[in-house]
């Protein structure tokens, strides 16, 4: 997961700081529950393909306003971004000596490969693939793609602890 790994714009901070909650529910619910219902505005949520997969993640994104305890899951989503708003693990890459795997979807508009770059060169024998054709939710956008991607690493990553 990419929380902790990046640095968000300051303005996105100041909006979850400052804003009134009832306001950025509504803007939440907007944004993942209605505007993913509009097949142009997918790409809000990281979708880049239109697949079995990406249907189901968006069918669930509309269904969230539904849910009887939608104010409480706001709530809590509201503070699991404050959180990761406020915390940044970028000095403490160098620190990671396992074989880790780094993937990036190329039409990604939230992370950018900069910053996938970056993670690959602080993370000593890391391994970044990048997908073409996919979105913020590679695993779904291009499954065969990604599922391929981890086996290679997986089979390498046994080779050597072998």
């Amino acid at each position: 997961d990419n929380a902790g790994n990046h640095y968000f714009p300051g303005i996105l901070k100041r909006a979850l700081r400052s804003l009134p909650p009832s306001l950025i529910k509504r803007f939440l619910l907007f944004f993942i529950s209605y505007l993913p219902r509009i097949r142009v505005f997918r790409r809000a949520v990281g979708v880049q393909n239109v697949n079995q997969y990406t249907d189901a993640l968006v069918a669930n994104a509309v269904a969230l306003a539904d849910r009887q305890d939608i104010d409480e899951y706001l709530d809590a989503y509201i503070e699991t971004a404050r959180t990761a708003f406020e915390v940044s693990y970028q000095d403490r890459l160098g620190e990671i000596s396992k074989p880790t795997l780094i993937i990036w979807g190329q039409n990604d508009l939230t992370i950018s490969n900069k910053v996938r770059q970056k993670e690959n060169k602080k993370i000593a024998g890391s391994f970044l693939v990048s997908i073409p054709d996919a979105d913020h939710v590679v695993q779904l956008d291009q499954p065969e793609m990604f599922n391929a991607a981890v086996a290679r690493f997986l089979a390498g990553a046994t080779a050597i602890a072998g």
